[in-house]
């Protein structure tokens, strides 16, 4: 568990890294309390990531140009609770598992897939056009790392050129990142 937040810490301390390179491009918020967070579990019968968990111990939701990551309670970012309750029926199981909903780019929504039995939660995103979900990230720590890769180029893309790219979109984004 301690080498969790050790990994988690050297995630969160990209975003406060890029937060200060890109101050009017990335925002925080406030952060959740746990009530909040038993109550958002209890309701949505989910156990929340304890990784994500990390993320939301530092800022209740983030925004990062078109790329959301949604907060416990959030008014301006948005709520675990109604992203989860707007989203496709087909969106919210597989195999008796089931996705939860914790980031959008605006065409697309990145969930992972909630299994009590692992410790990790592998992340996909669920394409409005294709109605699929593609694996990104065997957890959602893994999913930041290589969200946090890509990003800087996103962002400093938008800086040059006013340009909104995605973080996966492989024919744009340098191959190696």
């Amino acid at each position: 568990m301690v080498c969790l937040l050790l990994e988690m810490n050297k995630i969160i301390d990209e975003i406060i890294a890029l937060q200060k390179q890109y101050p009017q491009l990335i925002k925080t918020f406030p952060l959740v309390n746990s009530r909040m967070v038993k109550f958002v579990e209890e309701f949505l019968s989910i156990k929340l990531d304890e990784q994500l968990l990390e993320i939301y111990n530092y800022s209740n939701g983030l925004s990062f140009l078109q790329y959301a990551l949604v907060g416990i309670n959030n008014k301006q970012m948005g709520s675990l609770l109604d992203l989860n309750q707007a989203v496709p029926d087909e969106m919210y199981t597989h195999d008796g598992n089931r996705y939860l909903t914790f980031m959008s780019d605006g065409g697309g929504y990145y969930s992972y897939l909630d299994n009590p039995q692992e410790i990790n939660h592998p992340v996909y995103i669920y394409n409005d056009e294709s109605f699929k979900h593609k694996l990104i990230a065997p957890s959602i720590k893994e999913f930041f790392e290589y969200f946090l890769k890509r990003i800087p180029y996103v962002l400093e893309n938008h800086l040059k050129n006013g340009e909104y790219l995605s973080i996966d979109d492989e024919e744009i984004i340098p191959s190696d990142l």
